[in-house]
């Protein structure tokens, strides 16, 4: 998949107007039925350990900090507020940080996602847009996005599709939105809901709903387009899934990655 190829797909947009593109039911396939795993486990091993008692860089670390990690095997932890990003090589050793509060170039009011994709850093201020940061941490750009923005994917080509609510008067509900290297927003319809986190591959983008089962792929090529819906019924979700995020037990989708093992 070559940028050249992304970028014909996506139509250029002066400033911050948003293209918009609906789904029709022959879009999706819709799967249902019980999950049969009887018995599926994950097992987390150490990879690195960040900071120490008193190790720079250790103030980003904490339950809400934001992870990305780069081409060059660079970690990236970042926090809400203040807003910034300290960067860790591949062992753990501190190299640096970035970002304060403000309205300015390199400045955010509350950081929200961190991304990085082959050749730029994506670094996205909840309600204020997109920053993109080159390998040695110089501002490239700074796109506006007129909404909340929520779980982000980077692609290959450095474009970068996220979630975020944006009202219109046509429709109602989560759109998904791709920003391309040089601004150009393009916005599809996902559907209602508490919002959707999101993974992609070269030929697709994966989104999970956070308040369901409900797992929607959208083919890349030659346009996004969706193509399959796949709900699952797991008595256990569905059991506590109506309760709101301060009851309990609440579940929720909280994260989806696309590997070389699969989704």
């Amino acid at each position: 998949m070559t940028e050249h190829a992304v970028l014909r797909a996506l139509p250029v947009i002066a400033g911050i107007s948003v293209a918009t593109t609906r789904t029709t039911a022959q879009d999706t396939i819709t799967v249902s039925g019980e999950v049969t795993c009887r018995e599926c486990l994950i097992v987390l091993g150490t990879v690195v350990t960040i900071g120490g008692l008193d190790g720079p860089g250790l103030e980003t670390v904490h339950p809400l900090s934001m992870v990305a990690v780069d081409r060059r095997n660079r970690i990236y932890i970042g926090i809400h507020r203040p807003p910034s990003v300290s960067v860790f090589d591949a062992s753990g050793r501190f190299i640096r940080s970035f970002g304060r509060a403000g309205d300015g170039p390199g400045e955010y009011r509350s950081i929200s996602h961190i991304n990085a994709g082959p050749r730029y850093i994506h670094v996205f201020d909840r309600d204020n847009g997109r920053t993109m940061l080159d390998y040695d941490f110089n501002v490239v750009r700074v796109d506006p996005f007129p909404g909340q923005i929520h779980n982000t994917t980077v692609l290959e080509t450095d474009a970068v599709a996220f979630s975020a609510m944006v009202g219109t008067r046509a429709q109602a509900g989560y759109r998904f939105h791709i920003p391309d290297t040089l601004g150009a927003f393009t916005s599809f319809h996902i559907g209602a809901g508490e919002g959707f986190k999101a993974a992609a591959d070269y030929e697709s983008l994966w989104f999970v709903a956070t308040d369901r089962n409900e797992l929607l792929r959208w083919n890349l090529h030659p346009q996004p387009t969706l193509a399959r819906v796949l709900r699952r019924t797991v008595e256990e979700f569905d059991r506590h899934s109506h309760l709101g995020p301060l009851d309990w037990p609440g579940v929720g989708n909280v994260a989806i990655r696309r590997g070389a093992d699969g989704l």
